[in-house]
């Protein structure tokens, strides 16, 4: 057999060889780098995620300040019983609707089921058990309830609250 028979014979063998490892490299080639732009990408999305629960609390923070310091301005949105007047009624009314609106926020973004949601309503559930507390009546009279979703409304009704804390969850 001539030597280039041989070469070309076993050539063959040889050249599917290096289409075979080639195969894997292009696999490899392309495959990494899609590996790792999803691993990054996920990392990146939950960077992104933790930057926005992070902008979040600091914005429930900064609103629930506001809601005090109007409150720390005009105590009798405190107080119903201290509302001699029609219009210290209507500003109660108005005050109670502002805080059974925060409390409804609080209660979406925790209703959730992951752990960002747990973590927002563990760190509000003494602010949710007060502020609920102080203005279960205003909530409780028919007028009013209707302002709500009824997803919020069911679960605040079918709150049991705990004897010793007086408190009871944010999320269902």
């Amino acid at each position: 057999m001539a030597p280039e028979a041989q070469f070309w014979g076993h050539g063959e063998t040889y050249w599917v060889g290096i289409a075979a490892i080639a195969q894997v490299l292009l696999v490899l080639a392309v495959g990494v780098p899609i590996w790792l732009s999803l691993r990054e990408g996920r990392q990146s999305r939950q960077e992104f995620q933790r930057i926005e629960r992070e902008k979040f609390y600091i914005q429930l923070d900064e609103m629930y300040l506001r809601i005090l310091r109007i409150a720390v301005e005009n105590p009798k949105l405190r107080d119903p019983a201290l509302n001699s007047s029609e219009s210290d009624r209507i500003a109660y009314d108005t005050y109670a609707f502002i805080i059974w609106n925060f409390l409804e926020t609080i209660y979406d973004f925790s209703a959730a089921d992951s752990d960002a949601h747990a973590s927002i309503a563990e760190t509000w559930q003494c602010i949710f058990d007060t502020e609920r507390k102080a203005y279960a009546e205003w909530f409780n009279r028919e007028e009013n309830r209707g302002k709500f979703k009824r997803k919020f409304r069911d679960h605040i009704d079918g709150l049991s609250v705990d004897p010793k804390s007086g408190g009871a969850t944010i999320a269902a």
